[in-house]
């Protein structure tokens, strides 16, 4: 008897160090058979084709706006990117450019339809695993109180069969169409690998949790899931980073904070830094002097300036303004995607998991609070919204949860509620699908292609081009370089003029003569730039006075031989300011004569802008549609002053249908019927562009005439 006791009392010791946290149980053996391990991945396989089939009726088959353009081009060329480079993306869009599939564009694009189907694939096992943690709870409750008849395991429930194939799937489904998710999936773009490489890291550790509760011992897990997390290092390392919290986090929680000295995260930091070494690759391919090498990142200063994104850090705001407007932006944006269905289901199942099991709550919350604090204090103009897809992939976590605490509830009380909870289940992929459809439809999308060939339209051959206008520059990048479009043209980013290694590794490399003549220019502004870029003391007044003279020696050094050209609006505001500026097109043309130039000009291409047939996203809204209205009224402008007054109305006309809320086309209006001699039409039009536009000061002013006389 004493002897059977003291075995007990040491029994009881070794299952006390073998359990390292509250979380963790009683070694269990694991009767997983091989046809439920090929079930999960049956189920992974079919969301990957499933999402896939989706995503291949509606990805992009020529380039799109913001990025895509300079992306498509990095990756097919093996080029740096812009920061932080995004190696592993750039290596992996090489291989697809390979792919004979359509255009460079159409593979780009693809490539970010299979890793996105690919995270879809990988959510679904993570549901499962959710799943099986509920379930292996409800099996250690009944262990605890085998006589407690108040509540039947979720396994036993009826029509759990079904549930147990279908909820996965649907989980998967579901975030693949959600709608910033499936944006992203239809163009070139890195954040669909981004989320990929990440889903694999967080089914890793969910993996390794699932068998720590169990009590078996899988620690090699943990080191395979830093080295995949030091390559998602290679995407968009920022979004990244702010998980890191989260994961650490759930390893405390589960194995203690003494867990993090253990050998497996030791070795964990090792492999971390050799996914992390997908960077050599910058200095690696900068060496090359490839046509897009941004920041030239061979030197250690300037690679450092590269991978921690130097020149976008100004971004950063903690205005409370700023925040509070960038939260409103945040929780519009996270209303609709996953329809507000999948919110309820997903906040529901936030609940669940925080009854339930406290780990996985504070590994979905972290991710969710790191990456709304740091999105919400960072101001960038166009893909703000993938800043949120860890947030909506940690959603779609906690919507597993949710569905499940569905099911519970509802299949506990009769056959016909668990009918409906499947129902619930079902409708959630379905509306998703059918509510994010035209939005995320780019098959058909050609309004950066037509962008690009109506501003060159109106560009003579060999003729300069200025522009600030990113959404322009990049999707031109692309069409010049891999579609040979327009390589007669000097097309020059004045934005990117401010970097010394656009001078240095583009435009020498492109426009040669061009540089050679204007080298005196260029080397005072380079002396001056030199000085800014190391964050040394330079003379503010002397850099914006070389850059205006660099600009200005472009525009002289063309003229005189081809036509000249920029786009509005442009910067600094002495550029060519004693040429003659006539609005053609999408252009203005520099003359250097005082004539009237009323010269017909292309007609403008609007597939997609006018006819309803493709969804204009906010950057298209905002920086396309107001770049047409624009140049639109400016060229009515020009055409009324030489009397041109029908010509006149009807591009005003075009201009209010691109964008009706346009004060000026109003006010250009009026001045046309004014010319005409329509004095009540005229006030008609001023009173319309000051309902608008209150603070019009030349509409209040041509008014005041109008009613004068």
């Amino acid at each position: 008897m004493s002897h059977s006791k003291k075995k007990s009392s040491k029994d009881k010791n070794l299952i006390q160090e073998e359990q390292i946290s509250s979380d963790i149980k009683t070694p269990e053996p694991n009767n997983e058979s091989i046809s439920q391990k090929n079930s999960k991945f049956f189920l992974a396989l079919l969301t990957f084709f499933i999402a896939l089939g989706g995503y291949l009726l509606t990805f992009a088959r020529t380039v799109t706006l913001v990025d895509s353009g300079e992306l498509i081009l990095a990756s097919a060329k093996l080029g740096v990117a812009h920061p932080p480079g995004f190696p592993l993306y750039t290596i992996l869009g090489y291989i697809f450019s390979k792919i004979p599939l359509g255009s460079f564009a159409s593979r780009a694009s693809f490539m970010s339809s299979v890793f996105a189907a690919l995270t879809s694939a990988v959510l679904t096992l993570i549901a499962i695993n959710v799943l099986e943690v509920f379930t292996s709870q409800h099996k250690d409750n009944k262990k605890n109180s085998p006589n407690n008849p108040k509540k039947a395991p979720i396994s036993s429930l009826s029509l759990f069969a079904i549930f147990k194939q279908l909820m996965p799937l649907t989980v998967g489904l579901t975030f693949a169409f959600s709608t910033t998710f499936w944006f992203y999936a239809s163009v070139a773009e890195v954040y669909t690998l981004n989320i990929f490489i990440l889903s694999i890291v967080i089914y890793l550790m969910l993996e390794w949790y699932k068998l720590k509760r169990r009590g078996e011992n899988k620690d090699i897990l943990i080191p395979i899931a830093a080295l995949v997390y030091g390559l998602a290092l290679g995407v968009h390392h920022v979004t990244i980073l702010l998980t890191l919290p989260a994961i650490a986090f759930l390893v405390v929680h589960t194995a203690k904070f003494n867990y993090l000295l253990s050998r497996p995260v030791k070795i964990a930091f090792i492999t971390v830094l050799i996914g992390f070494s997908i960077y050599i690759y910058l200095p690696v391919a900068a060496s090359q002097n490839p046509i897009i090498n941004w920041g030239a990142p061979i030197s250690l200063d300037k690679f450092y300036w590269h991978i921690s994104a130097k020149q976008y850090r100004s971004n950063l705001s903690l205005n409370p303004d700023t925040m509070i407007r960038e939260f409103k932006y945040f929780i519009e944006l996270l209303f609709w995607q996953f329809t507000p269905l999948g919110l309820i289901i997903a906040l529901f199942g936030l609940e669940r998991l925080w009854k339930s099991h406290q780990s996985l709550f504070y590994l979905v919350s972290l991710i969710v609070f790191f990456d709304v604090a740091y999105s919400i204090s960072y101001e960038i103009a166009e893909d703000k919204d993938a800043y949120y897809l860890t947030t909506n992939f940690a959603l779609a976590i906690a919507i597993s949860a949710g569905l499940i605490g569905l099911f519970e509830k509802l299949a506990q009380k009769a056959k016909p509620f668990a009918f409906l909870a499947l129902a619930v289940l079902l409708s959630l992929f379905v509306l998703n699908f059918a509510t994010h459809y035209f939005k995320n439809n780019k098959r058909n999308y050609l309004i950066a292609k037509d962008f690009v060939e109506n501003t060159m339209a109106s560009v003579e051959p060999n003729g300069l081009l200025l522009t600030l206008e990113w959404q322009f520059y990049s999707p031109y990048l692309y069409m010049r370089h891999l579609e040979n479009f327009r390589r007669d043209a000097i097309v020059v980013d004045v934005n990117l003029l401010r970097r010394s290694w656009y001078i240095n590794n583009y435009l020498k490399q492109e426009y040669p003569e061009m540089m050679q003549a204007c080298a005196k220019e260029t080397n005072d502004f380079m002396k001056n730039l030199q000085l800014f870029e190391e964050d040394k003391p330079y003379d503010v007044v002397g850099i914006n006075q070389t850059f205006s003279q660099l600009i200005n020696a472009f525009i002289k050094y063309n003229i005189s031989r081809h036509a000249v050209y920029i786009t509005l609006p442009i910067d600094p505001p002495d550029i060519g300011k004693e040429y003659n500026w006539v609005p053609q097109g999408l252009t203005m043309r520099f003359f250097t004569d005082q004539n009237f130039h009323p010269e017909p000009v292309p007609n403008l291409q609007l597939r997609g802008l006018l006819d309803g047939s493709t969804y204009l996203d906010e950057v298209a809204q905002e920086k396309i549609l107001p770049a047409y209205a624009l140049m639109l009224t400016n060229r009515a402008k020009y055409l009324s002053l030489g009397q041109k007054y029908d010509e006149a109305i009807e591009l005003l006309q075009l201009s209010l249908k691109l964008k009706p809320d346009f004060d000026r086309a109003y006010q250009y209006l009026g001045d046309v019927y004014l010319g005409k001699g329509n004095r009540a039409e005229a006030e008609l039009y001023y009173q319309l562009a000051l309902q608008i536009n209150p603070e019009n000061q030349a509409v209040k002013m041509a008014l005041d005439k109008l009613r004068a006389n």
